[in-house]
């Protein structure tokens, strides 16, 4: 004869089964979700690495063209791609070295004015008192 099992034995049992569950799923969340962070971490690198790379090829258009005076047809038949491609890459070459440009300007211009040139700053120690009331 088969001894019974007590009804709060059978419930740890069904306890246990659904925790010992529980915990099986909570590995698998832990790995599903790690390998996602884990992939995100990479495309992000290597986002990062495309984008270096563009611009690598950026300048390299930028130097054909800019600097040495190629079309961007001529360009374009020298290294095998469609003109198209090309206009883009130039058009981020310009954007990406037009700041330095701005900036040189900038400099010129500062470097250009006298140490002594009257700003209209006054000499410093009038303060505030030439636009106050008297």
């Amino acid at each position: 004869m088969a001894k019974k099992i007590s009804a709060r034995q059978r419930a740890l049992n069904a306890h246990a089964a659904v925790v010992a569950e529980r915990a099986e799923k909570d590995k698998r969340v832990l790995a599903a979700t790690t390998n996602w962070f884990t992939a995100d971490e990479r495309i992000e690198s290597l986002n990062e690495q495309l984008d270096a790379q563009v611009l690598a090829k950026a300048a390299a258009i930028g130097t054909l063209c800019d600097d040495e005076g190629l079309t961007l047809t001529q360009a374009a038949q020298l290294l095998g791609v469609d003109a198209k491609e090309l206009v883009a890459l130039r058009k981020r070459h310009q954007e990406q070295s037009a700041p330095t440009a701005e900036a040189e300007a900038d400099s010129r211009t500062t470097a250009d004015e006298p140490e002594d040139a009257d700003t209209g700053a006054g000499d410093g120690d009038a303060g505030g008192e030439q636009w106050g009331a008297a």
